[in-house]
Parts: structure tokens; C-alpha cells; sequence
């Protein structure tokens, strides 16, 4: 599980520039217009921003159950999406445009964020569910090559447990994957093709009655026993990209109030 994380669905409150211009035609005054249209958007949406965090946050702790946390996520994602379509449709002042369009940034990230948030959760509860039947399927064919009478019905074993393990790899295979699970997805399909194809020669070596093949495939296939089990821990290398995105997105918010105060400073 996610180790916790500051909620990435903060509303950016920008500040009001004090002082007044001399009229709608003065830039400080677009601005000020422009600020108030934008702060009204976020402000009528601090419920469902607010919500979107705690979602986070329980689902980097664990707290929710695999369904609600992908219910709560997709619903966080759908708030923020929202919240960023209503911004975008401002018309800020030329003098604001760079500040705008930080500010798009920052809602485009946390888009993105809620987005890979949400894949993750579902991605964790229905790889879960795919990877379930492995530990079973292990014991059958184990409990199978031991009660055998005869290569033969080894070799019959053996063709069903690659069968087994290709519809896994199959439904593994058609998952909504999250980026940052690119690599350890990866890593479970490759273990599972290669113990796939590790039963699919001992059982060819079998009907061969190729007996010095045997001896050393079935060797082989003992010793992969801890690899012949799912991986269901987010890995580490996941995490730290995962992290990296997060702190990307913390940049976006310093970028934004420093654009902030430069018009400030220019607009005086």
C-alpha cells in the first residue's frame, strides 16, 4: 500500500491584489476581476476538493476496502475534472495569462494524479482477484505430481497448470494499467510465462521419456516454488515514481503564487 501522502486536491486560493485601479479599463482592476472569477470557481468547489483529499488520504492508509476506495477515487477524479473544466472556460486578462495558465497546470496535474490514483485502486483490487487462484493452482498441480501414476498423468498435470496460468496471464494481461505499475505489471507476466513454459518442457520432456531432461527441469520447477507465487505488493520502484509525480505537482502550486505575486508586483 501507498505510504501516506499529503492530499494532491488542495484548493489554490490565490490572493486578492490589494489596492483599486481607476476604472475596468485599468490591468489591476482585470486582474482583480479576473481573481475574483477564479477564486469563486474554487471556492464553490472546496466540498468536493476536500472530499477528493480524504479519499486520498484513506487510500494511502489503507483504510478503505478495495470497491469503496475505486467508488470514492473514480468519483474524486470525476470533482476535480469539474473543477478544472470551470477554470479553464475563464478569460483572463492579458496580464494574467501566465498566471492562468499555471493554474490550469496545477489542475491538470491533479487531474492526472486522481486519474493514476484511481486505476490504481482498481488495477489493486482486480489484479488481486486474478492473481487469487495461483496459490491453489500450485497446490493441485504439487498434490497432481505427487499421486501420479506415471509420466503420463504428470504430463496431463503439467498441461493443465499451463493452461491455468495462461488465462491468468490473459486477464492479468487486459487490466487498465496505471503508469506507475508499468514495470512490476511487467515483471508478474514475465513470471508467469516463464514458470508457464517451464511446465510446458517438463511436460514435453515427460511424453519425450526423455528421463536426464526430466531430472533436470523438475529440479528446476521445485526450486522456482517461491516464483510460482503472485506479487501483490506495490513495488518499490512504483512508489518513487508515483512520489516523484506528487512532488511534481507540489512544484506546480509554488509555481503558481510565484506567478501570483509577480503580477502583483507589476501590476502596481
Amino acid at each position: 500500500m501507498l505510504a501516506p501522502f499529503r492530499a494532491a486536491a488542495v484548493v489554490l486560493v490565490l490572493a486578492v491584489i490589494a489596492g483599486c485601479g481607476s476604472g475596468d479599463d485599468d490591468p489591476r482592476s482585470r486582474v482583480r476581476a479576473y481573481l475574483d472569477s477564479a477564486n469563486a470557481v474554487q471556492r464553490g468547489a472546496d466540498e468536493e476538493l476536500e472530499r477528493a483529499g480524504d479519499a486520498y488520504m484513506a487510500f494511502a492508509r489503507g483504510d478503505l476496502r478495495p470497491r469503496a476506495a475505486v467508488r470514492r477515487l473514480e468519483r474524486s477524479e470525476s470533482d476535480i475534472r469539474a473543477v478544472r473544466d470551470e477554470l479553464a472556460a475563464l478569460q483572463p486578462p492579458r496580464e494574467a495569462r501566465p498566471l492562468h495558465s499555471k493554474l490550469q497546470r496545477v489542475y491538470d496535474m491533479n487531474l492526472e494524479l486522481a486519474h493514476e490514483t484511481a486505476l490504481l485502486a482498481a488495477y489493486q483490487r482486480r489484479s488481486g482477484a486474478v492473481l487469487a487462484p495461483l496459490d491453489r493452482y500450485n497446490r493441485s498441480l504439487d498434490a497432481s505430481l505427487r499421486h501420479a501414476e506415471g509420466p503420463a498423468e504428470q504430463a496431463s498435470a503439467l498441461t493443465r497448470f499451463a493452461g491455468r496460468l495462461r488465462g491468468v496471464e490473459r486477464k492479468l494481461d487486459r487490466l487498465d494499467l496505471p503508469f506507475v505499475l508499468r514495470v512490476p505489471h511487467a515483471d508478474q507476466l514475465a513470471r508467469l510465462e516463464a514458470t508457464r513454459s517451464l511446465a510446458e518442457r517438463l511436460r514435453d520432456a515427460l511424453e519425450a521419456q526423455a528421463a536426464e531432461r526430466v531430472a533436470r527441469l523438475l529440479k528446476r520447477f521445485r526450486g522456482a516454488g517461491d516464483e510460482r507465487r503472485p506479487r501483490r505488493r506495490l513495488a518499490r520502484r512504483a512508489l518513487a515514481e508515483y512520489e516523484r509525480r506528487y512532488s511534481q505537482l507540489n512544484d506546480a502550486y509554488a509555481e503558481a503564487y510565484r506567478e501570483l505575486a509577480h503580477l502583483d508586483q507589476s501590476t502596481r
